[in-house]
Formats: structure tokens, C-alpha cells, sequence
């Protein structure tokens, strides 16, 4: 399950939108916004590109990516 509040908040903390991620990482900004709202798990290589585009952290990819319960 994707922790949607903390990986758009370190969307908007990077100074980019949702569109720019989602063109960097080369995906479809609607196919981002499904898999960020839990529509769709997003992939291996997806969340690869996304933690680039980010810089994210390990720790931030497995709170992100690989949170167990979402409040």
C-alpha cells in the first residue's frame, strides 16, 4: 500500500508537480495518480525511477512504497 500523503507531500517539498514526476519517471501523470491513490501498486522499476526523480532515501522508499497500514 502506497502512503499517499507522504509521497506527495515530498512531491511538493521538491518544487514539482505530480505531472513533472510522473513525466521524469516516464509513466502517464493518470497512471501516477491511480497507483498514488492506491489504485494500482506501482512496480519495481516505476518506484526506481520515482526515488530518482525524488532522491529519495531507502527509508523513505519503504515508507512510501511499503507502508503496511496507511491512516
Amino acid at each position: 500500500m502506497t502512503n499517499t500523503n507522504l509521497l506527495l507531500g515530498l512531491v511538493r517539498a521538491s518544487g514539482l508537480t505530480c505531472k513533472d514526476v510522473a513525466d521524469k519517471a516516464k509513466m502517464s501523470p493518470n497512471t501516477f495518480s491511480i497507483k498514488a491513490n492506491n489504485g494500482r501498486e506501482f512496480t519495481a522499476g516505476e518506484i526506481s525511477k520515482i526515488a530518482k526523480v525524488l532522491n529519495l532515501t531507502m527509508d523513505d522508499v519503504e515508507a512510501i512504497f511499503f507502508a503496511d497500514d496507511v491512516e
